[in-house]
């Protein structure tokens, strides 16, 4: 199935996250300061529609085959789940605590889904599922060089994670414990080579400086882009917050004379 709106988030190395964010309408296309803006900004709104699904516009239930019981259905016991595992940790949060939290019984929280695993394997996968089709919008895209598409990598990055806070929070802090979270780290470590890789060929092309580091340079710039769910809310906005990080990650905070 594919999962519903999530945030895009970086590396395992970049350390955990907080807060929550209501869900955001799709992003249009609106033209930045430069080109690959624009680019960006189409790519996250067609990764948006992509996935919406299990958080909104189509129930979870139509897409396994289980029957909600009225009142509540399976996308609403996923969104208190991720909540909870946000809040007090996924080891520390039983099926019991969703029910209450939904005032249901544990025995109705298994007519909508199988295991708490399962809860969580869903809003790995949407976090994930989006950040790898993000990337590969980006990669896709025509007309821009290796710095220009690491530029709209990065802008894609936060709009993105605006746009999907929740289960990108919840991915952040997958430390390994299960085959679940395993198999998670394989795939955000897919993810980071991909990244590095963008940041290499940049800088082969002289569009960005090659005297430091690709890794490190990727690791710090996603690194900025993962800390904002640490304050992120839901009234952000998130093109202009876009345009303030590729502003920062390329231009720096000096002032340039025109």
């Amino acid at each position: 199935m594919r999962r519903g709106r999530v945030r895009w988030i970086m590396a395992d190395q970049f350390g955990t996250a907080s807060g929550r964010c209501d869900h955001c309408s799709p992003r249009v296309a609106v033209a930045g300061k430069y080109p690959e803006d624009g680019v960006a900004a189409s790519i996250s709104g067609s990764v948006s529609g992509w996935l919406r699904g299990s958080w909104e516009g189509v129930p979870m239930s139509e897409t396994t085959g289980r029957r909600g019981r009225p009142g509540h259905d399976q996308q609403a016991v996923l969104r208190v789940a991720v909540d909870l595992f946000n809040r007090q940790g996924y080891d520390a949060t039983s099926v019991g605590d969703v029910a209450r939290e939904l005032g249901l019984t544990k025995s109705a929280i298994y007519h909508h889904v199988p295991s708490k695993e399962h809860l969580l394997q869903s809003a790995i996968d949407e976090a994930l599922d989006a950040l790898t089709a993000a990337l590969d919008a980006v990669s896709a895209a025509e007309g821009l060089d290796a710095g220009q598409r690491l530029r709209a990598a990065v802008r894609s990055s936060v709009t993105v994670l605006v746009d999907h806070l929740p289960a990108v929070t919840l991915l952040l802090r997958v430390h390994g414990n299960t085959p679940v979270e395993k198999a998670a780290l394989a795939r955000r470590r897919g993810i980071d080579e991909r990244l590095a890789a963008m940041v290499r060929e940049a800088a082969d092309v002289g569009a960005i400086r090659a005297d430091v580091d690709p890794l490190l340079t990727s690791r710090l710039i996603f690194g900025m882009v993962n800390s904002m769910t640490e304050w992120l809310r839901g009234d952000t906005d998130g093109e202009a917050l876009a345009d303030t990080v590729t502003t920062l990650a390329f231009d720096g905070l000096v002032r340039h004379e025109d």
